[in-house]
């Protein structure tokens, strides 16, 4: 009985190694845990602000519309707008009606003009 008693790697991995690795273990888990957990009441809170924060953009969005654009202010930019279409609609109707005239002009085989005479219907004869 009189032997000196000696560490062994049996000894030591089991008494302190296997502890230590379960400990660290333990700490990693717990703390993603914790951070997962904190992540989602954060992500929580910002959806609530969020909602908050839209609505009231919503509301003033709806009370600046009331209270700055006065009815006569719309009607005069609907005129003005439906003026400058009609204008374009003039300018679309004629370029289109020009084409068409120079189409028709350039179909003739002849080399005198006087000898195509095509009529579009609208009076003139080309």
């Amino acid at each position: 009985m009189n032997e000196e008693w000696t560490i062994s790697w049996v000894w030591w991995i089991t008494a302190v190694e296997v502890p230590a690795l379960g400990c660290l273990f333990w700490m990693a888990h717990h703390g993603r845990r914790e951070a997962e957990r904190a992540l989602l009441t954060v992500y929580r809170e910002i959806q609530a602000n969020l909602s908050v924060v839209l609505e009231n953009l919503a509301q003033s969005k709806l009370e600046v519309a009331r209270l700055y654009a006065t009815i006569a202010d719309l009607k005069d930019v609907e005129k003005r707008l439906t003026n400058h279409l009609l204008r374009l609609e003039t300018r679309l109707t004629y370029a289109f009606q020009a084409e068409q005239r120079a189409s028709k002009r350039r179909r003739c085989p002849f080399a005198d003009q006087a000898d195509c005479v095509t009529n579009d219907g609208d009076g003139d004869v080309a």
